[in-house]
Protein backbone atom coordinates (compact mmCIF):
# COMPACT_ATOMS: atom_id res chain seq x y z
CA UNK A 1 0.00 0.00 0.00
CA UNK A 2 2.73 2.40 1.26
CA UNK A 3 4.24 1.89 -2.50
CA UNK A 4 1.01 2.20 -4.10
CA UNK A 5 0.45 5.89 -2.04
CA UNK A 6 4.55 7.05 -3.03
CA UNK A 7 4.35 5.99 -7.21
CA UNK A 8 0.78 7.84 -6.82
CA UNK A 9 2.95 10.84 -5.54
CA UNK A 10 5.41 10.43 -8.33
CA UNK A 11 3.20 10.34 -10.83
CA UNK A 12 1.39 13.23 -9.47
CA UNK A 13 4.65 15.02 -9.25
CA UNK A 14 3.72 16.25 -5.90
CA UNK A 15 6.01 17.34 -2.87
CA UNK A 16 5.38 15.83 0.27
CA UNK A 17 3.54 19.23 1.71
CA UNK A 18 1.20 19.27 -1.70
CA UNK A 19 0.55 15.23 -1.45
CA UNK A 20 -0.41 15.60 2.17
CA UNK A 21 -2.96 18.37 1.12
CA UNK A 22 -4.34 15.90 -1.72
CA UNK A 23 -5.27 13.66 1.07
CA UNK A 24 -6.01 15.70 3.32
CA UNK A 25 -3.73 14.86 6.31
CA UNK A 26 -1.45 16.76 8.14
CA UNK A 27 2.55 16.93 6.33
CA UNK A 28 3.55 15.54 8.92
CA UNK A 29 1.44 12.28 9.16
CA UNK A 30 1.84 11.73 5.54
CA UNK A 31 5.63 12.31 5.99
CA UNK A 32 6.54 9.75 9.19
CA UNK A 33 4.19 7.31 7.65
CA UNK A 34 5.78 7.73 3.78
CA UNK A 35 9.04 7.27 6.11
CA UNK A 36 8.10 4.16 7.47
CA UNK A 37 8.01 5.39 11.52
CA UNK A 38 4.50 5.02 11.33
CA UNK A 39 2.46 2.29 10.33
CA UNK A 40 -0.81 3.31 7.61
CA UNK A 41 -3.40 4.00 9.84
CA UNK A 42 -7.27 4.53 9.39
CA UNK A 43 -6.69 8.20 8.63
CA UNK A 44 -4.36 7.57 5.79
CA UNK A 45 -6.91 4.96 4.13
CA UNK A 46 -9.70 6.64 4.38
CA UNK A 47 -7.73 9.85 2.76
CA UNK A 48 -6.49 7.22 0.11
CA UNK A 49 -9.74 6.46 -0.51
CA UNK A 50 -11.73 9.46 -0.46
CA UNK A 51 -8.89 11.62 -2.73
CA UNK A 52 -7.90 8.76 -5.57
CA UNK A 53 -10.78 6.23 -5.55
CA UNK A 54 -8.71 3.96 -8.19
CA UNK A 55 -7.10 2.87 -4.98
CA UNK A 56 -9.91 1.83 -3.27
CA UNK A 57 -8.87 -1.87 -4.17
CA UNK A 58 -5.47 -1.33 -3.23
CA UNK A 59 -6.79 -0.37 0.33
CA UNK A 60 -9.01 -2.49 1.17
CA UNK A 61 -6.51 -5.41 -0.17
CA UNK A 62 -4.17 -3.93 2.79
CA UNK A 63 -6.88 -3.77 5.16
CA UNK A 64 -7.85 -7.00 4.89
CA UNK A 65 -4.15 -8.65 4.47
CA UNK A 66 -2.57 -8.98 1.11
CA UNK A 67 -3.84 -12.33 -0.51
CA UNK A 68 -7.39 -11.20 0.10
CA UNK A 69 -8.08 -10.33 -3.24
CA UNK A 70 -6.31 -13.20 -5.32
CA UNK A 71 -8.02 -15.19 -7.44
CA UNK A 72 -9.15 -18.57 -6.35
CA UNK A 73 -7.79 -21.60 -8.28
Amino acid sequence: MLARLKAKQQELGLNDSAFADRLGVPRSTWLLTKRGERPIRNKIIRATMRSFPELIPDALSYLVGDDYLQPVA
